[in-house]
């Protein structure tokens, strides 16, 4: 297709079989009916946009009401790669997708605008962006994603993936599920909470490589920023990622989550900056293992939390090295809830009974942590 032509899809969209390929040139925009999807089974799927003259993926209905609505029926279907297919996007943007609730899927409950699944099965998406859909961006399982300098913005969830690897490279994640007000304030008119996992990326399980299920292999967040969320900018449960040179702001709950009884729950956030968020970092139930090198962590309601809102297992471990805290209300807290057995009732597990050398933080003033102090 293309390159500068406009193409309508039918109603049944585009299935592409095995062994099969679609190219798609620069200057191009398709229309897609309510509800359509564009799959993949084991065959490539091209799609070469340029910088100046990207590829759209657009809703085909002249109205506009899916842009300002999450979680809306009103727009078009899925990117579905399976079966060892391929997808490589450069420049391609994509609107008004992920709209088809019988394809729900993941942690939100919302259809993904990309899903890639299965092993062998990969999709590199380089420039361009996902923006104003109704589902969440990327949705993958058991495959490979690698992500540059894509924009993700006003999507229900920014990515969910699950045992996949992951790179993100120079990414941007604006906005999820929508513009929310500034701490402390009031929602605006069709902003209010929505409780509803909008995580700036969720990952779950760790990659293993096909034929090989003792080689595993981790996600990287390199370069990236992670702006205004309704929940969790990283979601981490279960799985092996690093976080690189990446800033995190103003996200309703964590900066970075771990969480998970795998004991490839790793997390390492390296030379990153996180503020503004509920807690900076958070080391829940499970055995999470976080490790943040020099990081700064700013203006947040708590620094570096170990436990969660829940009553469970906790055998994580939480360190900080040659990092800050600053402006925070608590630096440094302990989260841990046990529930009595015989009255059932809650308490908040002191810190002395999980540290043998408890250190606090002054609130509001500059905190300097070192190996082995949380």
């Amino acid at each position: 297709w293309g390159p500068y032509e406009e193409i309508l899809l039918g109603a049944a969209g585009v299935n592409l079989v095995p062994d099969s390929s679609l190219i798609v040139l620069e200057g191009t925009t398709v229309y897609i009916p309510l509800h359509a999807s564009i799959t993949n089974h084991g065959s490539v799927l091209t799609m070469y946009g340029d910088r100046d003259a990207p590829v759209t993926l657009l809703f085909a209905q002249d109205e506009a009401e899916f842009v300002t609505s999450t979680n809306s029926s009103l727009g078009w279907g899925q990117v579905r790669i399976d079966s060892g297919g391929r997808l490589l996007a450069l420049h391609v943007i994509v609107t008004g997708a992920g709209a088809d609730v019988s394809n729900a899927w993941g942690h939100s409950s919302s259809e993904p605008a990309v899903r890639v699944v299965g092993k062998r099965t990969a999709a590199t998406l380089i420039g361009g962006g996902i923006v104003d859909c109704p589902g969440k961006a990327i949705g993958s399982q058991e495959a490979e994603v690698f992500l540059e300098d894509l924009l993700i913005s006003r999507v229900d969830t920014g990515g969910e993936h699950r045992a996949s690897k992951v790179t993100m490279r120079n990414c941007h994640v604006l906005e999820i599920p929508g513009a929310r007000p500034p701490s402390g304030s009031a929602p605006a008119s069709g902003q209010e909470e929505q409780g509803d996992d909008n995580d700036g990326v969720y990952l779950k399980g760790v990659y293993r490589r096909p034929g090989r299920p003792k080689s595993l292999a981790g996600s990287l967040i390199t370069g990236c920023v992670f702006s205004q969320g309704g929940d969790d900018a990283i979601d981490v449960n279960g799985a092996a990622v690093l976080v690189h040179r990446t800033l995190i702001d103003g996200w309703r709950h964590e900066g970075v989550a771990a969480s998970g009884r795998s004991s490839w729950s790793i997390v390492m956030i390296l030379d990153s900056r996180i503020e503004s968020c509920e807690q900076g970092v958070e080391a829940g139930y499970g055995a999470p293992q976080i490790l943040a090198r020099d990081v700064l962590v700013k203006d947040c309601v708590v620094g570096f939390r170990f436990g969660d809102g829940y009553d469970w297992k906790y055998s994580g471990r939480l360190t900080a090295l040659r990092g800050a805290v600053v402006g925070c209300q608590v630096p440094i807290m302990n989260h841990v809830w046990r529930r009595s057995p015989r009255t059932k009732q809650r308490r908040e597990v002191p810190l002395s009974e999980l540290l043998a050398a408890p250190r606090n933080g002054v609130p509001g003033t500059p905190h300097m942590l070192s190996l082995g102090e949380l």
